[in-house]
């Protein structure tokens, strides 16, 4: 900030100690860094806003590049650009759009078939019906002759 070297920084004490005095001294001294201070921070305030700004105005020059490159207009979206090419290379003559949006295209798509018929779902519930009983009933034998008392074999291995 200020180029002070030794000697004129010892210069600039000894007038201050002849016009303060000895006494007060110590308090302006103190008084002095506090303005220095508070000038750091002012100084450091003043510039961390230039920097904003100046990033503020690169990015706007940095948005304004890009929307030129891309060929948008001010009031058009990125996004909205970008779905219109899309479908324009997807779907340029919009048949696929007209039988996506068609009201009947989104309703039971089987419905009008005549090949399906309720016979294989009503066989395939009489089948799990069949498959259930079966497993309860071997469950229940198995239930009657499981206990918690050991086979007579195993009672004869342990003794």
């Amino acid at each position: 900030m200020f180029d002070i070297g030794g000697w004129e920084f010892l210069i600039i004490m000894v007038i201050a100690l002849v016009v303060i005095g000895p006494k007060d001294l110590p308090a302006a001294i103190r008084n002095v860094s506090g303005w220095v201070r508070k000038a750091r921070v002012l100084a450091r305030e003043f510039q961390s806003g230039l920097s904003e700004i100046a990033r503020d105005t690169e990015l706007d020059s940095v948005h304004r590049d890009l929307r030129e490159g891309l060929g948008l207009d001010e009031g058009e979206d990125i996004g909205n650009r970008i779905r219109r090419e899309v479908e324009e290379a997807v779907d340029p003559d919009g048949d696929l759009r007209e039988t996506l949006e068609a009201e009947d295209f989104m309703d039971d798509p089987l419905a009008d078939d005549p090949d399906d018929s309720d016979d294989s779902d009503d066989a395939e519930r009489d089948e799990d019906a069949r498959i259930r009983a079966i497993a309860d009933e071997s469950g229940e034998d198995d239930a009657e002759t499981s206990s918690d008392a050991p086979a007579p074999e195993e009672k004869a291995g342990q003794a």
